[in-house]
Parts: structure tokens; C-alpha cells; sequence
């Protein structure tokens, strides 16, 4: 049989101009295809492999994609990559990530009653074999939250690993089976400001635990972090294990155990799983005074 070659056009109100271009092979089976720009809607989302459309329904989808390019052949987990563009996208809680996000205010922090909703500027999102990528998404975190909440710059990577395979073969996604997959994060927050008019942020547990450990009210911070877990055993869920940095610049704030305010605090830390290191803090104390601190 001859192979197939692909060359549609249409457009709808939900979707704008959409083009599918690209080759069917009746004899392998094999599908090679990808889609034009086009604004996200169910039909759009109807064009992905149904374990992919799932988790982008679970995902809260919204917003453009740029292209959407699918290598599938017969018996095979499709590859799939989605470029997006201006889109809005919940990290879902089928992830498995628990106690990752707090919500930190005013010296204090608690759980996030929700995962933050993140507006994605530029990035991918990549199913291939049993891996599932978000590949540098840049954007803005932002909330669903009726509270009025920091807005947050980011550069995110996220590698899960391990899918299970017959799910997805099926079309049922990986919900259907335990979500404690192995995974790798790299997660990067530029001068995100607390204070002037809004002092409430959804960030990392790790990062508000540090907040609160020098009791800022207003700052300037940037973070970097890097999260990985192990494969489960026994039903488990792998070691989750962490490192990373964090700079406060320009803060108010004190230091736990220092009994006196500190103004002008400049501070880089440090930490792990286990450990916070005090790298460096400088600050302005009582009168004219200077405080550094080194430490762990």
C-alpha cells in the first residue's frame, strides 16, 4: 500500500486557522504528523493520543500552542511533543508531589490549599516511551486563589520517568495505577518582590521555611532548586531528595534566635533535605550597627 501524505486546512471560532500536514504508512503502521498553531479547545485536544488528552484536561489547558508533532507506529507509545504559547497549565495533584508548595505570609507559612496555576510564555511538554517532560517552561506563577497572591518568574524542567506502558497503550493515562513515578525537577524563580501591596506567595515548602526562619515581611528573592525521587519499591514511593539556593535581598526582617529587627538584610543560603547553610547575611541592626552572620 502506498503511504498516505497529510495536507489539511480548516478553521473554527474555538481554534482559529489550523494546519495538519505530515505522512500515514497503511503498512507499518506508522503515523508521522504535526499541527499548526492553533488556540486550545476539545478539538484540539481531540488530535492528541487520549493518555496525553487526559492529563492535559487534568492540566487545565488554556490558552495557544504552537505545534503539536506526533511519531506514532502501531503497538508503540506515541511520541508526542506540544509546543506552547501564552498557555495556563495546574501542575495536578496526580503527580504526586505532596507538601511541595506552602503559602507563605506576613512571617508565616502553611500548606497551599491548591497547586499554583502557571502561565507558561514559551516551553514544551514531551511524551516520549514511558517519559513525560515539561521542557523549559518559562512564564509567570500565578493563582486561582481569590487572595491576592505574588506573581512569581520562572524557569521549570520536570522529567517523570517510569510510566507504566499498558495504561497508556490503552488509552486509560497513568491515573489508573499508583503516581509515585521517579522524577527530576529543576526549578529556577528570578526577584520575585514580597511587600509593597502584596505579601502572600505559593512557593516551594523549602524556600517559606526559610522565609520564616528570618521572619521577612518584605524582600526580594530568587531561588534555585533541583528535586529528585527514586523509583518506588515495594509500593513505596522513592527517596525524595533536594538541593538548592536561595538569595534575600533587601528585606526586613530578623533571625531566629537574634533578638533584635533587621533592616537592609542581604542573605545567601544554602540547603539540602537535611541541612540549611548560611552562606552569607549581612544586615543593618540598631542605630548604625552591621550584623554578618556565617553559619549553618
Amino acid at each position: 500500500l502506498a503511504v498516505v501524505r497529510l495536507e489539511l486546512q480548516g478553521s473554527s471560532d474555538q481554534t482559529g486557522i489550523v494546519a495538519v500536514s505530515g505522512t500515514f504508512d497503511p503498512n507499518t503502521p506508522r503515523l508521522k504528523a504535526t499541527m499548526s498553531e492553533g488556540e486550545l479547545s476539545a478539538a484540539i485536544l481531540d488530535f492528541l493520543p487520549s493518555m496525553l488528552s487526559k492529563k492535559a484536561e487534568e492540566m487545565d489547558l488554556e490558552g495557544l500552542i504552537s505545534n503539536v508533532k506526533i511519531d506514532w507506529e502501531g503497538g508503540q507509545v506515541p511520541r508526542v511533543q506540544v509546543d506552547l504559547r501564552d498557555v495556563s497549565l495546574t501542575l495536578s495533584d496526580s503527580l504526586d508531589l505532596p507538601d511541595f508548595w506552602a503559602r507563605y505570609s506576613n512571617e508565616q507559612y502553611q500548606k497551599s490549599p491548591d497547586p499554583p496555576r502557571m502561565h507558561v510564555n514559551t516551553g514544551s511538554i514531551l511524551l516520549e516511551g514511558t517519559t513525560l517532560e515539561f521542557e523549559n517552561l518559562q512564564g509567570t506563577f500565578t493563582s486561582v486563589s481569590d487572595e491576592k497572591l505574588a506573581e512569581i518568574p520562572f524557569m521549570l524542567d520536570m522529567s517523570l520517568k517510569a510510566l507504566p506502558i499498558e495504561p497508556m497503550l490503552e488509552g486509560e493515562g497513568f491515573d489508573q495505577v499508583s503516581s509515585s513515578f521517579p522524577f527530576t525537577l529543576e526549578l529556577q524563580t528570578d526577584d520575585f518582590t514580597l511587600g509593597e501591596g502584596v505579601d502572600t506567595a505559593d512557593i516551594p515548602l523549602i524556600v517559606a521555611q526559610i522565609l520564616a526562619m528570618f521572619k521577612v515581611q518584605t524582600c526580594t528573592v530568587s531561588t534555585r532548586i533541583r528535586a529528585e525521587r527514586d523509583a518506588p519499591a515495594n509500593g513505596i514511593a522513592g527517596t525524595l531528595m533536594y538541593e538548592g539556593a536561595l538569595a534575600i535581598r533587601r528585606a526586613s526582617g530578623a533571625y531566629v534566635g537574634f533578638p533584635y529587627p533587621l533592616a537592609e538584610l542581604d542573605a545567601d543560603v544554602e540547603f539540602n533535605e537535611s541541612t540549611v547553610f548560611v552562606r552569607s547575611l549581612d544586615a543593618r541592626g540598631a542605630g548604625d550597627s552591621r550584623i554578618r552572620i556565617h553559619g549553618e
